[in-house]
């Protein structure tokens, strides 16, 4: 699928077969495949930790503070994440979805459901400068 996006984004572009393609993407505002699912996950992690996502998702991740109430966790406000058995398991939304939450930072702050998916989109663009 990535071959297809990537592709895509050169006849948009009118680029060379064999350009390269993340400044194209950020040069027209568009996320490559992986982005779009990280971005994905984000938001539906944003629902869950500000509680507007449907209720039969309440309860299904907890948070570290929730597990150790007694101690001052430096992590408090992470979502606890299952002990994977095998590799195959860290792939499944149970264990993706929090660890991707847990590794945005400060990205988390943005309570507001507008300005967090601006800010989200501005930093998956400003990786494919770095990267």
């Amino acid at each position: 699928m990535e071959k297809v996006q990537k592709k895509a984004i050169r006849i948009i572009t009118k680029s060379a077969y064999n350009a390269h393609t993340q400044p194209l993407f950020f040069a027209n505002n568009i996320l490559p495949l992986q982005q779009i699912i990280k971005q994905a996950k984000l938001k539906f992690m944003h629902s869950i930790n500000y509680n507007y996502a449907p209720s039969s998702f309440n309860q299904t991740w907890t948070r570290n503070v929730a597990r150790q109430g007694e101690h001052n966790l430096r992590n408090s406000e992470y979502f606890t994440l299952p002990i994977p058995r095998t590799e195959k398991f860290k792939k499944s939304p149970m264990y993706s979805l929090p660890d991707e939450w847990n590794k945005a930072g400060v990205l988390t702050l943005h309570e507001n459901k507008t300005t967090f998916k601006f800010a989200l989109k501005d930093l998956l663009l400003a990786e494919l400068i770095v990267n």
